[in-house]
């Protein structure tokens, strides 16, 4: 045999291998599609023509939804089919929702009834939705129904049917969603509504759409008069919070009025946050301005400190360059408690920028201080840096001094301890490691009470009178810790 014939003979084996392996692939496709089909009948359409049968065929869906009720529920857009013929056949139509098994598919069919049924008959639909036993189809269907009577603009009886519905959470639900369609179009009625309400939610839901109406409204005068008959309590606290929080987005003027007249109300602290957040968006000069109205020295000092604080993250480098003119006209102490807001926000968002900018400061001691509040705000993110940058500004006999390197000393032991006692421990003898031992002895008596520990620190102390005293702090807190 040829090597040729034997080339020939392996290539017609292979042929046939090949036709073979076909052969019963297409066998084994058609017995696999005769399984997947067995048992299953044509789908015919209503002409009884014979339709082709796809999982996608919308035919298909038509037609086995005629075979139940429940089927065409599951479509994605059940929420949005309305029971038309409720209004006409409400009974029909709660009978056929009764069939519904899924407890969500059930409570959209009572909601849907229920906005139908309350346009033509609502004391009906009212009491057909009172004897639904769950306590959720319950309110979500009274809900509806209330709604339905305050769009057809039947106040009155809106009204009648909160005072009907039982006192708790089912009468705060219907008060929380019907109480701004009330208050459009009778704010004396709605207002009234409150008295009903008892959950913290409700309460503090109503308020706030209380305060909006008047603030939207700029009913200033009614809410001035309603706000004195207003009873102390959580609606009130709740409605006044809330107000504030409206009237900050219109006039912060105003919000910081009404927040200085009523003050016995209000957490003054958090509500003068608030109200600085929004006066410095809209006009910062003004809102500097606006702190003259404060008589109290410290609120005065607290409210100019948060204008500070925010202009300062809200637009660093506007206020930065306008603190660096402001120092320069009337030196720094006088603009400390905004400049000390501004320049720790400056720091925190560029701090090389922030330090080139202040040494623009003609005036050394002015620079020197402005340099130190941002020294100390670095120290509350970046405290070795901080460190390097202190130092060459200090003098070991300024309390300024001293003060400046025991708050950086503090803030570094609250990251890293070891870095900031072996920092402290190279210090030179003198006031200023004084000061840092003083830091780092408060820190381990809060952190560590270990009182061996803190007394070796602060037999270092060169200054005998602050040794003297360290030392007896210690002492007193060893004893007053000991069992």
């Amino acid at each position: 045999m040829t090597i040729d014939s034997v080339k020939r003979f392996m290539s017609e084996m292979l042929a046939a291998i090949m036709t073979c392996q076909t052969f019963l692939i297409i066998i084994l496709l058609y017995l696999w599609i005769s399984e997947k089909n067995k048992g299953e009948k044509p789908l015919l359409n209503q002409q009884n023509d014979l339709v082709h049968q796809t999982k996608s065929s919308e035919l298909k869906r038509d037609v086995a939804a005629e075979k139940s009720y429940r089927k065409p529920h599951s479509n994605t857009n059940f929420k949005d089919q309305p029971i038309k013929s409720s209004s006409q056949n409400p009974l029909d139509a709660i009978a056929n929702a009764n069939l519904e098994t899924d407890p969500e598919k059930r409570r959209m069919l009572y909601n849907a009834i229920a906005e139908e049924w309350a346009k033509v008959d609502p004391q009906a639909c009212f009491d057909w939705v009172m004897s639904l036993n769950s306590p959720r189809d319950k309110s979500s269907a009274l809900v509806k129904t209330i709604l339905a009577v305050v769009r057809n603009d039947n106040i009155d009886l809106a009204v009648a049917l909160i005072e009907k519905t039982p006192r708790g959470e089912f009468k705060d639900d219907a008060v929380v969603f019907a109480f701004r369609g009330i208050a459009h179009s009778d704010l004396n009625r709605a207002i009234d509504l409150a008295k009903y309400l008892s959950g913290e939610g409700a309460i503090r839901s109503v308020a706030a759409d209380l305060a909006f109406v008047f603030s939207q409204q700029s009913r200033f005068d009614e809410m001035a008069e309603f706000w004195e008959k207003m009873p102390d309590g959580s609606f009130k606290e709740k409605f006044g919070a809330s107000l504030v929080h409206n009237l900050c987005k219109d006039s912060p003027m105003l919000a910081l009025n009404w927040v200085l007249d009523n003050s016995e109300y209000y957490a003054i602290d958090d509500s003068l946050k608030r109200i600085a957040g929004e006066f410095v968006k809209k006009d910062p000069a003004a809102a500097i301005e606006s702190a003259d109205l404060i008589d109290d020295l410290k609120i005065r000092n607290n409210y100019i400190q948060k204008l500070g604080l925010v202009w300062g993250r809200e637009d660093p480098g506007s206020s930065g360059r306008w603190l660096i003119d402001k120092i320069g006209d009337d030196g720094y102490f006088r603009n400390k408690t905004i400049g000390d807001g501004i320049i720790a926000e400056w720091v925190q968002w560029d701090h090389e920028k922030a330090f080139t900018a202040l040494e623009t400061i003609q005036n050394p001691t002015d620079q020197t201080q402005a340099q130190l509040a941002a020294i100390q705000a670095l120290s509350s993110f970046d405290p070795a840096a901080a460190a390097t940058k202190l130092l060459p500004l200090l003098s070991p006999d300024s309390v300024d001094s001293q003060r400046a390197i025991a708050g950086v000393a503090s803030n570094w032991l609250q990251r890293d301890p070891l870095a900031a006692s072996q920092w402290i421990g190279l210090l030179d003898v003198g006031p200023l490691k004084d000061a840092s031992i003083g830091s780092l002895v408060s820190n381990i008596l809060s952190k560590d009470k270990n009182y061996e520990m803190a007394g070796s620190w602060a037999a270092q102390i060169s200054s005998a009178e602050k040794r003297a005293a360290t030392l007896a702090i210690i002492q007193n807190q060893k004893l007053a810790n000991s069992p």
